[in-house]
C-alpha cells in the first residue's frame, strides 16, 4: 500500500473509531447575473452580466435568439484569425470543487469544432476546459467543466468561446455554477 493510501486508511480508521465522520460539502448554487441570457440587450458588446472575450471583428455575431422558455445567446465566429466569446466571474473558496454547466445547441449546417467552455481559477490561472460540442439542432444538451479552486484562489472566470480557426456557430443557454460538488478523480 503506498503512503497516501495508507494515510487515508489510517485516518479513516481513527475517525471511525472516534465516531467522527466527515460530511461532504453541501452542493450549493452560485448565482450568476443573466445566466440564461434573458435580460434585454441591444446586441452591442456583451449581454448584461457578461464581458466580451477577444473578438471585436465586424464579422463576429453575438445576439439574443428565441429559445424555449426565453432567450439564448447565438454565437457566430466568422473570423478565422481571432478568438471570440463571453466571460463572467464569481467568487470562490480555495479547496472547494466547482461545476459549470451550460446548455449548447448546434446550428443547422454548422460545425462546433473549436468552441469551448473553460473554468479558470484566479489569480493562478489554472483551468479546466471542455469542448462545447453537440450535434443536436433541436434541443440544448448540457456540457460541464469541474475543477477545484487551488490555494489562494479568490474568483473564477467562465469562458464560453471559440478558438481562432475553425469558425463555429452555436446557441448557448442556462449557464449554471455549483459549489461543493464531488472533486474530479485524479488518474
Amino acid at each position: 500500500m503506498n503512503g497516501c493510501l495508507r494515510l487515508l486508511a489510517v485516518t479513516t480508521v481513527l475517525w471511525g473509531g472516534l465516531g467522527l465522520t466527515v460530511a461532504p460539502a453541501a452542493i450549493e448554487s452560485v448565482p450568476l447575473k443573466n445566466a440564461s441570457f434573458d435580460e434585454p440587450w441591444e446586441g452591442n458588446g456583451a449581454p448584461p452580466g457578461w464581458s466580451l472575450y477577444a473578438g471585436g471583428a465586424a464579422t463576429t455575431v453575438l445576439k439574443l435568439v428565441d429559445v424555449p422558455g426565453g432567450k439564448g445567446l447565438y454565437v457566430e465566429d466568422n473570423d478565422p484569425g481571432r478568438e471570440i466569446g463571453v466571460t463572467t466571474s464569481f467568487p470562490v473558496k480555495p479547496g472547494v470543487a466547482y461545476r459549470v454547466t451550460v446548455g449548447v445547441r448546434a446550428v443547422e449546417g454548422a460545425d462546433l469544432s473549436g468552441a469551448y467552455l473553460q473554468l479558470r481559477f484566479m489569480p493562478k490561472g489554472t483551468f479546466e476546459q471542455v469542448p462545447l460540442y453537440t450535434t443536436n439542432t433541436e434541443a440544448f444538451e448540457d456540457v460541464e467543466a469541474i475543477g477545484v479552486a487551488p490555494e489562494g484562489s479568490t474568483n473564477a472566470i467562465v469562458y464560453l468561446y471559440t478558438h481562432r480557426d475553425p469558425t463555429p456557430r452555436f446557441v448557448l443557454d442556462n449557464v449554471r455554477v455549483e459549489s461543493g460538488v464531488p472533486a474530479p478523480q485524479v488518474m
